[in-house]
This record gives structure tokens, C-alpha cells and sequence, in this order.
């Protein structure tokens, strides 16, 4: 194992392995062996990953607004980065680490990607993006925002229709603008997908901090509970580069729900929507 410094950041550079195993992308499925669940049992992936592989929203924005669509670029080692005015949200670590299994065809692929379903015994599975969408949860062109989340919902529908019974996409839903959101909830639910997906740190128009507790932002989760979908906090907002980057990313990343169980809790949200339904997921 060798370390070297990138953008000021230190980071392990592991000569093709991650603790003497080969990165996923040079992996082969396991052999199963003699253990088997019992017959009846059904595997539900709660948290498995889509990696898009097509420029979709400069394609499918509106023509006035196309500048100002994320555009997509695929480097060396097959990892899929996102660019706003050119520029990317993820640091030198992020990418290498992405590109460890973004050039996987079952990432980014249905056919493959039911292959190694099968291959690990999964049946079905909820999905969330590895990039392209938390990114710009809090981006301040909330016009723009507001496209990627369309686009994004209508390419998961997309790919449940392709896997049908086993994809199941995580809905993004407008949660900024109260006159908005039931049409976007409403949206989500009908082209079948299985959650409102928010962000941990909601932020409205010019990056402005939103309150979930506000008594402002009941319309949300009125529409949220009106169509019975749960909602979903994921990791994944936060980035950070220079000395010490990659490990404050991670403890972040990966230690993110206080907040938003407290806000739920002593904001008084479930008291007035008591049929919510919550999900923490990948904490």
C-alpha cells in the first residue's frame, strides 16, 4: 500500500486491491455453495445503486435552459462524474473510489444488472443514484433543479419498466416550493415509484436553509402522506477536499440521521401527518 497527496488531500492508494481483495470491477461472483435460504424467502436490496450512463437531462432540458443542465463525463477508470458550469462536486477521492465499480455494466446496464441479481440471490430491489441527483439537492437555480428531478424520476420509471417486479427507483420530489410539491408528489406516485426521496439539509431558491419543523412546510408531507409513499433520507450530500477531506466526508456521509429523526420527531411533524412513514437509509 503506497499514499500520495492529491489536491492537498491524502489519500491510500491500495495497487489494485481494498485490503488484498480486488476492486469490485475485477471481481467474479462467489460460488453458492451449500447454504440456501428457505424456499418462501424473498431478498429485498434497500439500498442498491444506478449509475447513469447517458447525458440525460442536457438532452431532455428544455432548450432555454440546456446551459444550465449537468453534463456528463466518464474518466479513465470508468467512474461517471457530473459537471455544473464545469465544474464537479466530487473530490480526487470520490472519483477514484467511484470508478472502482462505476465501470461495472450491472451499475449502469438492466440486463447485467439482473445477472448479478440472480448471481447474489437478490429477487428485487429499491434503487438510488450514485450520482447525478444529490449533488444538486440544494444547487440555487431552482428551475434547474427542478428538470433534473423530472428527468431523473422519468429515467428510473424507465428502468422499472425494464425490470419489472425487481427495479424499484427512489422518487425526488419538489420540496421548496409549497404550491409545487403536491403535483411533484403526485407525479412521483404515478409513475410507480416506491418513495419521496428528500434531502438531509433543505435548501429553497439561492441556496436559502429550509426548516423541516416550519409549519410552512406541511404541504410537503401532507401530499407526502396523502399518496402512502414512505420518505427516504440517504446519505451522500456532503463532500468535502484539502487536508483531511476524505475522512470528513466519510464520517459525515456516514453519520447524517440525527438531525433529520429530530426535526421528524420534536418538530412536530409526525404529530400532524401521523401516517408518515420514515426511512434512514445507508447511515
Amino acid at each position: 500500500m503506497t499514499r500520495t497527496t492529491v489536491l492537498n488531500e491524502t489519500v491510500e492508494a491500495f495497487d489494485g486491491t481494498i485490503r488484498g481483495l480486488p476492486y469490485p470491477k475485477d471481481r467474479a461472483p462467489q460460488t453458492q455453495g451449500c447454504v440456501r435460504l428457505p424456499a418462501d424467502t424473498t431478498v429485498v436490496s434497500v439500498d442498491s445503486h444506478w449509475t447513469i450512463h447517458d447525458d440525460i437531462f442536457y438532452e431532455n432540458f428544455p432548450a432555454h435552459l440546456k446551459e444550465r443542465a449537468p453534463r456528463l463525463t466518464i474518466g479513465e477508470g470508468g467512474n461517471h462524474n457530473w459537471l455544473l458550469n464545469g465544474q464537479t462536486p466530487y473530490t480526487e477521492a470520490v472519483q477514484r473510489s467511484n470508478a472502482a465499480y462505476e465501470s461495472l455494466p450491472g451499475c449502469y446496464s438492466i440486463e447485467p444488472r439482473l445477472r448479478d441479481m440472480d448471481a447474489e440471490g437478490i429477487q428485487k430491489e429499491i434503487v438510488f443514484p450514485n450520482g447525478g441527483l444529490p449533488e444538486y439537492f440544494g444547487m440555487p437555480d431552482v428551475e434547474a433543479r427542478e428538470w433534473i428531478f423530472k428527468i431523473y424520476n422519468q429515467h428510473m420509471a424507465q428502468m422499472q419498466t425494464a425490470a419489472p417486479g425487481r427495479f424499484y427507483g427512489a422518487g425526488a420530489v419538489n420540496f421548496w416550493d409549497m404550491e409545487r410539491v403536491r403535483d411533484s408528489v403526485q407525479e412521483v406516485a404515478r409513475l410507480g415509484l416506491k418513495c419521496a426521496y428528500l434531502p438531509q439539509n433543505p435548501k429553497g431558491p439561492d441556496g436559502v436553509e429550509l426548516n423541516y419543523c416550519d409549519p410552512a412546510m406541511d404541504p410537503l408531507f401532507a401530499a407526502i402522506a396523502e399518496v402512502d409513499l414512505p420518505i427516504i433520507f440517504h446519505v451522500g450530500e456532503f463532500f468535502r477536499a484539502g487536508p483531511g477531506g476524505h475522512g470528513t466526508t466519510v464520517m459525515v456521509n456516514f453519520g447524517p440521521f440525527r438531525k433529520n429523526f429530530g426535526e421528524m420527531v420534536f418538530g412536530g411533524i409526525f404529530d400532524r401527518h401521523p401516517s408518515l412513514q420514515v426511512v434512514f437509509c445507508e447511515g
